[in-house]
């Protein structure tokens, strides 16, 4: 990910203002800040969800908002802060429904299925699901094919100690792999294991990298 004095204004609101990084492969870096710092924002200018007001964005070497980058959005991962899924649809349609947009096999949903330990509760709706089951789902469809860039917003929240175990394991399994991996957390004890570096975002200025 580089970007390059990358700003964000919805009328006199200044979202995010003049943001410099180069996140090479391989790191993990930790991005905190208040409620309303830029965070969010900040990610999904790097999807390409939205358009910067300024500066440049490049993710693995292209724009992410270009007509011909959906090659590389293939190659990404996304866990929102607010996961949501389709009420009425099982866990293991949901995680299928997913792998069949990125490219991927059956089998890989059922993987990481039994992976977040979702495989007793696969067949059963969502809407039966509790929050700590809708955040496991949610990280599977994040880890669908092993993505190439991670971006992971609150990513621990109603995970329970063994789930939040094999989080933080399965990040520093896709750091060795070459993944760069972007953690926005509130829950900062045990995060400092497994960040390389941290920015620290306030009223959408970086104050600290």
């Amino acid at each position: 990910v580089k970007l390059d004095s990358v700003s964000k204004h919805y009328g006199e609101l200044k979202a995010l203002e003049a943001i410099n990084l180069d996140l090479p492969p391989g790191e993990v870096l930790g991005l905190f800040g208040h409620n309303g710092a830029g965070k969010s924002t900040l990610m999904k200018i790097i999807l390409g969800v939205l358009e910067p007001c300024q500066g440049e964005v490049l993710t693995l070497g292209q724009s992410p908002r270009d007509k011909k980058a959906h090659h590389i959005r293939q190659k990404f991962g996304y866990l929102p802060e607010n996961v949501s899924f389709y009420d009425h649809l099982s866990g293991r349609d949901i995680l299928t429904y997913f792998a069949k947009l990125k490219g991927f096999k059956k089998n890989e949903a059922e993987r990481l299925l039994e992976s977040v330990g979702l495989q007793a509760a696969a067949n059963r709706a969502v809407k039966t699901y509790f929050k700590g089951m809708r955040q496991r789902l949610g990280l599977a469809q994040a880890l669908l094919g092993k993505p190439k860039l991670l971006l992971l917003d609150e990513p621990t929240v109603g995970l329970d100690p063994i789930a939040t175990d094999y989080f933080y394991r399965t990040v520093d399994e896709l750091r060795s792999d070459g993944c760069a991996v972007i953690l926005c957390s509130h829950v900062l004890p045990g995060v400092e294991a497994h960040i390389d570096r941290a920015m620290i975002l306030g009223g959408g200025k970086q104050l600290a990298l």
